[in-house]
């Protein structure tokens, strides 16, 4: 039994159609790829463009002083101008543990009374965002954030 000519080019326009739709979301996938990746990069360029967040164990550290004993636990994540994958290690070199003496340097020089107002802890962010650019500038350090923040007296 043969085919009918028209149940032919039914099929040729079916898959000329699937094909032409294949075509334009290859061509829209292609765009929103490369429109991202220049977003990247236009914001690896930008002051303060922020491409990677890193995760620091949270800090316990004695504050200074006070006649009584008192302590802050905090918890921060740093904003990093470098992509995901240049921030996990700098040149084979854990960044870590120089990232962590920073951060408790300057957190060691604190007082529970400079903490505990909304103004101390932005000077803090300031001061430990400098801190991390001077000392530790092949990390691109932009931002600091608090995830956890408790002063006990």
């Amino acid at each position: 039994m043969a085919k009918a000519p028209g149940a032919a080019n039914t099929l040729r326009r079916a898959l000329a159609i699937v094909g032409g739709v294949i075509v334009v979301f290859g061509l829209v996938a292609w765009f929103v790829w490369s429109s991202q990746a220049a977003q990247r990069e236009a914001a690896a360029r930008a002051p303060g463009g922020v491409l990677a967040v890193i995760h620091l164990e949270n800090f316990i550290v004695n504050l200074n002083g006070s006649r009584e004993s008192s302590f802050l636990r905090v918890g921060i994540d740093l904003g990093s101008g470098l992509e995901e994958k240049e921030v996990r290690e700098e040149r084979g070199v854990p960044f870590k543990p120089r990232v962590r003496d920073v951060i408790l340097s300057v957190l060691a020089t604190r007082t529970s009374d400079d903490l505990l107002s909304a103004s101390g802890k932005a000077k803090l962010k300031q001061d430990l965002l400098q801190a991390l650019q001077e000392r530790v500038p092949e990390l691109q350090v932009r931002e600091v954030y608090f995830t956890e923040f408790l002063v006990q007296r």
